[in-house]
């Protein structure tokens, strides 16, 4: 039902949930959205939410066309122009937009017109003239609105066109091993070409870049991220938030050019926050930082992140960053930045034919490995772990139809490792480079170690497609 999440236990203090808190919250009796894990924390919310402590006019908004919900959300860009009905007219905006494709919006509208009006209304502009933080109060009174943490934390910007496949296809994306099959499952589902989550996420992404920092903006949103860190609850709860975006497949493939932000933000975190950046590797964005390697935000994070101390990173976070990196010692490999494919980019060539160093990105991406390897005290059983375990389920298995096949290569290092020793990078680049040399059929007792019974034979049925072998 509409503006249901709205209505969802979050703290309006600590922006803490239920499960956060480990016990009940207590709901605002007035306002019937804002709730609280203590009184203490209720007492110091009020002086902001009392300001707009009213329960929202549900049944007018929802009548609201799209071209009257935009209208309305003009007129509210400073404190002193914020309802009660903020967040709801958000979420109206939000519900048309998911529940329809382009040719069911109004007229004058299409998703990429509304992302970028989405848009405006978070990346709000600073006085030229003021160095302070101008936009302090607005933010503040904003997430004291009935309904807006939860609309910042719960929204679902999923595409139509995804949430179609998963309802369609609740286990994960099929496999097809015929070409034209594959082709027409594209075709339907369309997955890519879906701006309508991203349509979304420019507002949230924006709203929360702009919540943890201030400064003035730059005519590009790349840039964003770059401030002076707002030393608020609401501050860092943004921070929180964003991370649990970009460590998300799901919402990173489905939030695209709205996440432009976010990478200048990370290397500013690891540049003034270097504890809250450990933090947020431990929540997964190690993977959003290799998508974006190739851009030089990201890049630079990763520079970062090959020098740090990496031992307060959990083991699954190691391994999901490994799993990824091993992707480009393959024959064909699968870099794990986003703007070049397998198709058009080879990292063993001269790297002045591309766009970005890619010779530099691999030499990274190797130290990295060495870093992540350095930092773990057993690595035995930490490669044994990443063999046996099973991740196939989470949710990049709606894009990465052989993302368990990441895990062969560690079984492969795992026998390997007494020869790389304690990982010098000249070893190891030896040790992973050979990998590459290896023939499809070779690999085979690798597979059957990390794969699942069901994925060994998916994989066997291949090597049988691709080497001509009898059944």
């Amino acid at each position: 039902m509409p503006f249901d999440i709205l209505e969802k236990p979050i703290c309006y203090s600590t922006f803490l949930t239920e499960e956060d808190c480990g016990a009940p919250l207590k709901r605002c009796t007035k306002c019937r959205c804002a709730w609280y894990s203590s009184v203490e924390e209720q007492r110091a919310n009020w002086p902001l939410h009392k300001k707009l402590c009213k329960k929202p006019d549900y049944d007018m908004v929802k009548k609201m066309s799209l071209q009257q919900c935009l209208n309305s959300l003009d007129k509210m860009s400073s404190p002193l122009t914020i309802t009660h009905n903020y967040a709801i007219i958000l979420e109206r905006v939000f519900d048309l937009v998911r529940n329809s494709d382009v040719r069911e919006l109004e007229d004058e509208w299409d998703h990429e017109d509304v992302g970028l009006r989405l848009h405006s209304y978070s990346r709000l502009l600073v006085r030229v003239d003021d160095p302070g933080d101008y936009l302090k109060s607005f933010y503040q009174l904003a997430w004291a609105c009935p309904g807006m943490p939860q609309l910042l934390f719960f929204s679902d910007f999923r595409s139509i066109a995804l949430t179609k496949m998963m309802s369609d296809f609740p286990n994960g994306r099929p496999m097809f091993h015929n070409e034209e099959k594959n082709a027409s499952f594209n075709e339907e589902y369309n997955v890519k070409e879906d701006s309508s989550g991203e349509s979304i996420a420019w507002f949230i992404v924006g709203f929360l870049v702009r919540s943890c920092i201030w400064g003035k903006l730059t005519m590009s949103s790349k840039n964003d991220g770059f401030g002076n860190f707002r030393d608020t609850k609401f501050g860092h709860a943004a921070i929180i938030r964003l991370g649990q975006i970009f460590s998300s497949t799901v919402l990173r493939k489905c939030g695209m050019s709205a996440l432009y932000p976010v990478p200048s933000l990370v290397l500013n975190i690891t540049r003034e926050k270097p504890d809250v950046f450990l933090q947020l590797l431990n929540m997964g964005i190690g993977l959003g930082i290799l998508r974006w390697a190739d851009q030089e935000f990201g890049r630079d994070s990763l520079k970062v992140m090959c020098n740090m101390d990496l031992r307060g990173l959990s083991d699954d976070k190691k391994l999901d960053l490994l799993e990824v990196l091993f992707c480009i010692f393959e024959k064909e490999p699968k870099v794990p930045w986003e703007s070049q494919s397998a198709d058009d980019f080879n990292p063993w060539e001269e790297a002045s034919n591309y766009q970005f160093d890619g010779k530099e990105l691999i030499k990274l991406s190797m130290k990295l490995v060495v870093n992540v390897l350095n930092c773990s005290k057993d690595l035995k059983t930490l490669l044994s772990k990443g063999v046996n375990r099973r991740p196939e389920c989470d949710e990049f298995s709606w894009f990465d139809e052989n993302s368990d096949r990441k895990r062969i290569i560690l079984a492969f290092l795992l026998e390997k490792m007494t020869l790389v020793g304690r990982h010098s990078m000249k070893k190891l680049a030896t040790t992973l480079t050979s990998w590459s040399q290896i023939e499809f059929w070779e690999k085979m007792k690798y597979a059957k170690s990390a794969l699942s019974e069901e994925s060994y034979e998916r994989y066997c049925e291949q090597a049988k497609y691709f080497l001509n072998l009898p059944d």
